[in-house]
């Protein structure tokens, strides 16, 4: 009976790992397909053939039903051939040291700097018609991508950013990818997207897309011919202005997790895996008005104190006895000099 026993509970431990490795495959295969338009769109293929595969079976579609059978039996190779580059974003993410990704600490000045060194730069090559390629590293890694280009490691500044996308520079041609609020590096490569684009976008849109339909980065690029801004995400291009351009960094680059300390460092959890500290500029923005209130009141006067002074600057004042004495006194010197 204690061996019957002993093995439910084995059996019960072997189906809970079992549930949970395929619960993390299946959260990962949603993660991937959430964050790639293009991946999207294979499974979208696969679900295809399964449902005419279920079709040919129940209609007794010989044809039809081998040619989708071997296509299955080599589904495996082909989803490993495909998504080469996912599950190697993938094995990668996992093999890094304390989390799932790659974490880092910036303080509320550091992410203010880097959203409006951005947003500065996209503005000046924009004001400039200089074309830009400015792409933010979110969760998925781009160390891929990096090796494509032009080692920097500097922090990100207007003027750095202005002077790496000036024609005719050694870097200007390609993308700066961004790692936490440092350039990683410059004139990167990207594929270009497969989609259908009008002839006004060129190569560095294309490249912007592209890159969008392979991981979830954000990235900003600035039209040569028009100085557009555009932000590409997902697989989309959406065209921005300044103040919509910092909104949508903001939001893109942290997640806030206010805490109820104005004074201390709040902790942010940012998408992609970068933590930032901020204060809560609400809290602030009161505790600046409260001072402002504060230095406008009158100080208050201790009555105690008001009393005592009182009573000493009665004491300096002559009293009536003394003003006859000094009036008698005149007088007495008056006669004598006379």
């Amino acid at each position: 009976m204690g061996i019957l026993t002993l093995r439910s509970v084995l059996n019960i431990i072997t189906a809970l790992i079992d549930i949970g490795v395929i619960w993390i495959v299946i959260y990962y295969a949603l993660k991937i397909v959430r964050n790639n338009n293009r991946t999207i769109q294979i499974f979208k293929g696969i679900i295809i053939m399964l449902l005419i595969k279920g079709l040919s079976t129940l209609l007794g579609l010989s044809g039809t039903q081998w040619l989708v059978d071997s296509f299955v039996n080599y589904g495996l190779l082909i989803v490993i051939i495909i998504f080469q580059p996912e599950i190697r974003s993938v094995l990668e993410r996992l093999g890094q040291s304390n989390t799932l990704t790659r974490m880092s600490t910036m303080t509320g000045n550091e992410l203010n700097d880097l959203v409006n060194a951005l947003v500065e730069a996209s503005v000046r090559l924009s004001k400039e018609q200089i074309g830009a390629l400015m792409t933010i590293e979110q969760g998925q890694s781009l160390s891929d991508y990096i090796k494509t280009g032009t080692k920097i490691n500097a922090t990100v500044t207007t003027e750095l950013l202005c002077s790496i996308f000036v024609p005719l520079t050694p870097l200007h041609d390609g993308a700066v990818i961004i790692q936490g609020n440092l350039i990683s590096c410059a004139s990167a490569y990207f594929p270009p997207t497969n989609m259908d684009l009008p002839t006004k976008y060129g190569a560095r849109h294309r490249a912007a897309i592209g890159i969008s339909e392979v991981t979830d980065s954000t990235t900003i690029v600035v039209s040569e011919e028009t100085g557009t801004i555009s932000i590409a995400e997902g697989g989309k291009l959406i065209h921005v202005n300044e103040e919509e351009l910092r909104e949508y960094l903001l939001k893109a680059i942290c997640v806030q997790e206010v805490d109820a300390k104005p004074k201390d460092k709040v902790r942010t959890k940012k998408s992609g895996g970068i933590k930032f500290d901020f204060l809560n500029s609400e809290e602030s923005t009161n505790n600046e008005m409260n001072v402002g209130k504060s230095s406008k009141k009158t100080k208050s006067i201790d009555p105690s104190f008001a009393r005592r002074k009182k009573k000493e600057n009665k004491a300096l004042l002559p009293s009536a006895t003394d003003t006859e004495e000094m009036t008698e006194n005149k007088g007495g010197n008056d006669h004598g000099e006379e």
